[in-house]
């Protein structure tokens, strides 16, 4: 008996994997993203705003109405002239209303010190004793030291220092 060979013909093998690739490359491309229409903005019942009540302006530090307040504690007794010719030395020189406040005692001075605000900051000058004081309680930031001698014998800082908050 002779056996069946069964014959399947190359060209339909062909055609077939020929198919599946063509299958294969056009499910694999990148797809474009799809761009849908703009929705159309709708009009909404927001009441209109209304301006707000204009606020109150503080007077600026250093004006007239608003002076800076400085405290000294002097070794010595000042009289008032003098103060008052520095405060107008001062307003001269940099157009800053200068408030001049002699004070009895490091004490006194940091009380002022420490009393100042944001509206009515406060220059106080202390010795150094008072200034680890005020730094201790943080009253304030130091703003100038003192140098005095000259070259190996210069000091930075332990006489005075102005310290403002």
């Amino acid at each position: 008996m002779s056996q069946l060979k069964h014959k399947f013909p190359a060209t339909l093998a062909r055609f077939i994997l020929l198919g599946l690739l063509v299958a294969l490359v056009a499910g694999c491309r990148p797809q474009a993203a799809a761009v849908l229409p703009t929705a159309i903005a709708t009009l909404t019942s927001v009441p209109r705003s209304t301006p707000l009540p204009p606020l109150p302006t503080s007077v600026g530090v250093g004006k007239t109405d608003n002076p800076l307040r400085l405290i000294i504690h002097p070794f010595a007794k000042v009289s008032d002239d003098t103060i008052a010719d520095i405060e107008s030395a001062i307003e001269t020189k940099t157009k800053l209303s200068v408030k001049i406040e002699s004070v009895d005692s490091d004490a006194a001075a940091l009380d002022a010190l420490c009393s100042a605000s944001v509206d009515q900051p406060a220059l106080a000058w202390l010795s150094a004793g008072a200034y680890v004081v005020a730094n201790a309680k943080n009253c304030g930031h130091p703003q100038l030291l003192v140098r005095r001698g000259t070259g190996s014998t210069a000091s930075t800082g332990a006489a005075a220092t102005i310290i403002a908050r």
